[in-house]
Parts: C-alpha cells; structure tokens; sequence
C-alpha cells in the first residue's frame, strides 16, 4: 500500500515536471516568436523609410534639374563661359588624372615586379632547403648503410669465430676418438701377446 502510494507520488512529481517543462517550451517558442515579429516590424519600418528617403531624393533630383533648366535659359551665355570653364577645368582634372593613373600603374609594375623578385628568392631560399635535406638524407642513408655494413661484417666475423671454434672442437674431438681407438688398439694387441704367452 505504501509502495503503491509512493508510486503514485512519484507519478504525480513527473507528470508536474513534464507539465513545467512543457510550460518553459511554450514560453521560449512565444519568447522566439515575438522576437521574430518584432525583426520582421523593424524591417518593415527599415523598408517603408527607405523608400520614403528613396522618394524624398528624386523629388529633389526633379526639383534640382527643374531649376537647373530655368538657371539654363535665364543665362545662356552665362553659362557657355562656364561649360569653357569647366572644360578647361574637366581637362587639368584628366591631365591629372592621367598622371596618377601612370604613377599608380609605375607602382603596380614595380610591386609585382619586387613580389616576383621575393617569390624567386623565396623558391631559391626553398630550393636551397631542399637540397640541404636531400644532402642530410643522403648523408643519414650512407651513415646507416655503413653502420649495416658494419654489424654486417661483425656478424660475418662471430659466424666465422664460430666456426673456426666449432672446427677446433670437431678437430679435438676428432683427435680424442683416434686416441681412444689407439689404446683400445694396443690393449688389445696386449692382451692377444698375453694370451700368446700363456700358450
């Protein structure tokens, strides 16, 4: 019974904490949503500004050209001393121009030029570092090849030591084998001398 009723309470205890984290996504998907209207509003508003100032700039580019026309047809002559002005003006601001158009493109030929000179210096600098490791790689493979020639060769020597050893011992062995069939030999040539005698 009180297992049933702890069950119970516990049941109870999720179902509100499911409930509360329920709570909490509605909020967070209300808190979201609003901020989303809230973005899509500002802008609108950005837009509708926009194009009222979008409008507000024409009107004053018509009301500009439209007192340019009548400032055009008051002082005609007025205003062809001005355009001869304004040529003159227009050709110093070419000339000008076209002297830093030759002094931008001089720097833009001596830039690439100095850039090409630092990548050529960069790939000797390269080139060098290559050769460098490829020498030391070299010099690291013919120090191992020596080394392997050398234990090589210390192999070679303790293999023949070895044999030489092995044959010296095979040579005495040999030789004791000989000695012992010698006396065994003359122990019996004794023994038949013996046997002669006694007959």
């Amino acid at each position: 019974m009180k297992a049933t009723h702890l069950q119970q309470q516990t049941k109870e205890e999720e179902e509100r904490s499911k409930q509360i984290q329920q709570q909490k996504e509605r909020e967070e998907e209300e808190r979201i949503r609003q901020e989303e209207e809230g973005k899509m509003r500002a802008e609108q508003l950005q837009q509708q500004m926009e194009k009222e100032e979008e409008k507000e700039r024409i009107r004053q580019e018509e009301e500009e050209e439209m007192r340019a026309k009548q400032l055009q047809r008051q002082k005609e002559q007025e205003e062809e001393e001005e355009r001869a002005k304004q040529l003159q003006h227009q050709k110093k601001r070419e000339e000008e121009e076209r002297i830093r158009q030759e002094e931008k493109e001089k720097k833009k030929i001596e830039e690439e030029k100095k850039k090409i000179e630092e990548e050529e210096k960069q790939k000797e600098e390269e080139e060098r570092a290559k050769q460098l490791q490829q020498q030391k790689e070299r010099e690291e493979e013919e120090r191992t090849r020596q080394e392997e020639q050398k234990m090589r060769a210390e192999q070679l020597q303790q293999q023949m030591k070895k044999e030489e050893e092995k044959r010296i011992r095979q040579e005495e062995k040999k030789k004791k084998i000989e000695e012992e069939k010698m006396k065994a030999k003359q122990s019996q040539q004794q023994k038949e001398k013996e046997e002669e005698e006694e007959r």
